[in-house]
Order: C-alpha cells, then structure tokens, then sequence
C-alpha cells in the first residue's frame, strides 16, 4: 500500500523513500522498490489484491483461540488501523494530496478490512473455510459504467485548491503544497459492516479500472525504465574513470551526467528546466580516446532515457558525401536513420566544408542541420577531429554554431600514460615484459613521436608499435625454435625481451 500511493503519480519522492525506510527499517531506494512492485494497480496477482501476512497470521493465531461466530479479533483490527495511519502517513509524506493515491489507501485498507469483518463471522476454523475466506476476499474489478470516478485525467473541477502536474508521464490532479502541511486523514470513513466495506470497494472498481486504463495508454513503460538506474550509471562512469589519462575529459563527463540528473530531478518535481542542446563537439588528435568517450556518451544518454538505444554510428565524409546532384541528401539521410536513437559519430567533421567547386559537402551539412531539427529527441550527434579545423567548421555556419555549443578538448597522451598504454596491450594479449624494460619502450615513444610529428596518432600509434614488437618477438622466437626443432616453452611465448623492444 505504501508504494502503491508513493508510486501512484508515475514517480517516487524521496520524502516517501525515507518515511518506508524510517518506519520499517528497512533500505529501500527507488531502484528497490520499482523491481518490488513495478506499475501493477489492478491485475488479479497485484500485492493490492492479497492480504497481507501480517494480518492473516495475526487473524488465525486470534480465531483458533475463539473460533465462535461474531468474535471481535482485537489484535488483527489494532494491526489494521496501524496500516491504515501509516497511509494517512504516507500521503502526507510530500505535503500535495493526490486522489488517485487517497484512492488507492481506500481500495486496499477496504480489502483488508472486508478480510477481517469475514475471519470474524466464522464459526470455526479449518483449512477449507480459510480457502473460502481468501477467495472470497480477492476483489475482481469489473468494467462498470460508474460516472462517479475519479481518474489522473479528470478535468472537470479546476478550482483554485488543485492544479494539474505532470509526473512520470502522467498529468494528474493534486492539490497544492503548503509550506507548513497539516496531517489530515484522507482515508475513507471507516465502514462498520462487511456490506459497507463491500459498498466501498463496489465504489472504487470503475475509478481503479478506468485510472488503469488511462495509465496503459499514457504509461506504456513499466516503473523500472522510469527509474535512474545509477548502479549503470556508476558503472559507465567507473569504465571512463578507469581510462589512462584524460583527466580534463573524465571531469566533463561527470559535470554533464551531474546536470542531467538534476534535470531528471527537477523534471520529476515539475520544475522546469532551461534548454540545453546534447550535440557535442569533440576536438584533439587522433588516438586520444574520442571513440570510447563517445560510446559511453551513448550508453548514459540510454541508461537516462534520454536515447531509445544508445548505440554508435561512426561515419566520416566519404559516409554522407556522393559525387553526383541529389546522391549527397540520400546518403546522410540514410546514415542518419541508423543512428537514430543513439549518436551518430562523424569523424574528421571539417573534411564536408571545401572550397571545391561542385563539391556536394554544404549540401551534406544542410541535410544534416535539418535532420538533427526534425529527430532533436532522438538523436545526438557529435562532430570530432583536430582542434583548429574543428572551430573553423563550426564557424563556417550558424547553423552548426547553434546546434554545437559544448566542446570537449582531448589532449595528448604523456609519455607516462603512453607507456601505461603500451603496457595494457602487452597484459590483455597475455604477455609479459622482461624485467627492467621501461626505459627501452620510453625511448622508443620519443623517437615515435619524433618520426611522426603532426601525424602522431597517440594510442593509435601505441597500438602500432605493440605489433611491430611482438613481430619482433615472433622472428626471434622463430629462429631460436628451429635449432630446436620448433619446441618453444610457454614463459618464452608470453615473454617479450629489450632485444625485441
């Protein structure tokens, strides 16, 4: 009961987290509760429909000790006006009052109670007339044409005392909060009779049933996926974290998955929250990390519900530029559709403006703007290549200058983090590095670094140098297996000496 009515505006606030914690002592988070129950009101196995073990225990251990007809059961009715105070609690949790919630406290304290008037008509106690009792008890809503309900979409009493909010998906009715609320007893008036506590839940199916309906079309995800799951997000953030280097980048990150989460707070409160455009622009040379950051980029985005997938679509010029009028525009319409839903990555983004005559990169870049426009929520699009060609490429149109306002400069690998790089090759291929190496594989990343100049690719250039080392490895092994005829042990296989370095 206290979920349904702290879950019953497509949403849970932490005030309504910490009133279950502190009452029953127990650690829920909105995480917990949402995998517990989940968005079920009225389906015949809803928690709502069953009586709770509490008073059913309480409820026989009273009836076998005066199993005679009429017996007033004093500890099973002292346990349900405990439940029925702690939902008055629960709604004033917040300081705002919902009907659907008052609602909700009145179907399932009904229910209890038409258990209770039941246990004590009983004359006697055995295991079919419990089955009897339990039976009788599960409420099986109907489709009635009741006009007397109230629904989250009731729209015919805007008096000054409610106000519509939108939560979770759901406008529903509330009414306002007090800076200094008042406990007050929601609950319907209790019922003295099991006819009357019938005649209440009578009045209560069409609400539930039609509340139900509205919610199944305006609600059509389940509580998880309205949920923050930060387990993931932790995840995803420990995964950036534990990237060599990128220091400035890991804290950009962080900013933005901080300033989402309060957004989706905010949002959840019906505040509003100012317009912030997700497209990214990420600048650096090559083999600084733009890729990986990019994908985890996705996957946060999905994990906050703000991309349907979360995936990665990796293009570059020669992906959306054709040769010919009219083969350009299809080309990035296409490459777009496939993105859709996640981020769409176009790698040395510059390369579409040229001077050329007859190039066909403006009208790449105009199909794209107007794209991003038409799909903004459910599309992110994220610009890479090197710093100075990247700003001259945003500035060439304000269009672009617009959509793409948020840059994230990647630096270059220090010779520190490139050998940390180096190293993280040679223990994910199952290889091992001769004692003493390091100055060796430092002196090769200066003079790599020194051959390539301006076309240093950082990690990529890691990556080519670990190869070009274990070829090394290999030849050496090669030679020394054919003297004996081919028998190589496994430490040499894994070992990879300064000779080979």
């Amino acid at each position: 009961m206290a979920f349904m009515i702290a879950v019953s505006d497509g949403y849970v606030d932490v005030k309504e987290v910490d009133k279950i914690n502190y009452t029953f002592g127990v650690t829920f988070d909105y995480n917990s509760l949402a995998r517990s129950y989940g968005l079920d009101y009225i389906s015949d196995e809803s928690f709502m429909k069953q009586i709770p073990n509490s008073i059913r225990t309480v409820a026989e251990i009273e009836k076998k000790e005066n199993p005679y007809p009429n017996t007033f059961l004093e500890d099973t009715r002292t346990l349900y006006t405990a439940m029925k105070e702690f939902g008055n609690e629960m709604l004033n949790a917040t300081g705002a009052t919902l009907k659907y919630s008052v609602m909700i406290q009145s179907y399932f304290i009904n229910n209890v109670l038409k258990y209770i008037f039941r246990m004590e008509e009983l004359d006697g106690l055995n295991n079919s007339q419990l089955n009897e009792t339990m039976t009788y008890t599960k409420t099986r809503l109907s489709q009635n044409n009741t006009t007397d309900y109230m629904s989250p979409d009731v729209s015919s009493d805007n008096s000054d005392s409610e106000k519509e909010v939108e939560r979770g998906g759901l406008k529903l009715k509330t009414q306002p909060v007090q800076e200094n609320p008042q406990k007050v007893n929601n609950s319907v008036e209790e019922p003295e009779t099991k006819a009357a506590a019938e005649n209440n839940l009578e009045s209560y199916r069409g609400d539930m049933t039609l509340a139900s309906d509205h919610i199944s079309k305006t609600h059509t995800t389940t509580i998880e996926s309205n949920a923050i799951d930060m387990d993931t997000i932790h995840e995803i953030l420990s995964d950036v974290d534990n990237l060599i280097g990128l220091g400035n980048v890991k804290k950009e990150i962080h900013d933005m998955v901080n300033m989402m989460l309060i957004n989706e707070m905010r949002r959840r409160k019906g505040l509003k929250n100012p317009v912030v455009s997700r497209h990214l622009v990420f600048t650096g040379n090559p083999g600084t990390g733009k890729t990986t950051i990019a994908r985890a980029i996705g996957k946060i985005y999905k994990t906050l519900g703000i991309l349907e997938k979360g995936h990665m679509i990796e293009t570059d010029r020669a992906g959306m530029v054709a040769g010919y009028m009219g083969q350009t525009a299809e080309k990035v319409t296409e490459v777009v559709q496939k993105a859709m839903g996640g981020i769409l990555f176009i790698d040395e983004a510059y390369s579409l403006v040229t001077e050329s005559e007859g190039d066909f990169g403006q009208e790449a870049i105009n199909t794209l703007l107007k794209l991003m426009e038409d799909n903004r929520d459910n599309l992110v699009v994220i610009v890479a290549g090197y710093t100075e060609e990247m700003q001259d490429f945003i500035n060439s149109n304000p269009g672009l200058r617009s959509r793409f306002n948020r840059y994230i400069q990647f630096n270059d690998y220090s010779d520190d983090e490139l050998l940390q790089i180096f190293k993280s090759y040679v223990q994910s291929q199952d290889y091992i590095l001769e004692e003493g190496s390091d100055d060796e594989i430092k002196n090769a990343i200066v003079k790599i670094r020194t051959e390539e100049g301006e076309n240093f690719g950082n990690a990529r250039s890691m990556r080519n140098y670990f190869e070009k080392v274990i070829s090394n490895q290999a030849n050496r092994l090669i030679d020394v297996a054919s003297a004996a005829s081919l028998d190589t042990g496994e430490d040499e296989l894994m070992t990879i000496k300064k000779e080979d370095l």
